[in-house]
């Protein structure tokens, strides 16, 4: 009973990993950005604000599409709109809860202040 226990806890901690790979969300640097380009990844390049309820609204619909395994190839960077004015001036976002698709270096579209789950869905679609 002991060992049934414990293949079922390192059984759910293997698939907890798996779960947390596909939403692989980390801050918006441009060396990661460059490096993702280079490899011609596909990405989600999203500027978030913690004070914007837009933001929050989004961040919640976009963490849940990616952390489906689909994306698991996806990267998926946060640009600081606080205090990261110089990335979002390469990126040329000039507001907060705008997210950007890209594949490799080129862009394909962007969109900002959306909150629907469906658009939102869609929008992340064109990474794969």
């Amino acid at each position: 009973m002991r060992l049934i226990k414990s293949l079922s806890v390192f059984i759910l901690f293997l698939s907890l990993g798996n779960f947390a790979q596909a939403a692989d969300k980390k801050p918006f640097t441009q060396d990661l950005f460059s490096a993702s380009q280079a490899a011609d990844e596909s990405m989600v390049v999203y500027v978030f604000a913690p004070w914007c309820t837009t933001c929050k609204q989004q961040e919640v619909i976009i963490d849940k599409i990616m952390h489906n395994s689909r994306f698991d190839k996806v990267r998926y960077y946060v640009v600081d709109f606080d205090n990261d004015k110089d990335s979002m001036r390469k990126l040329k976002a000039n507001t907060r809860s705008t997210i950007l698709i890209y594949k490799g270096k080129q862009e394909i579209t962007r969109s900002a202040n959306d909150t629907d789950p469906v658009s939102i869905q869609n929008l992340l679609e064109k990474t794969l």
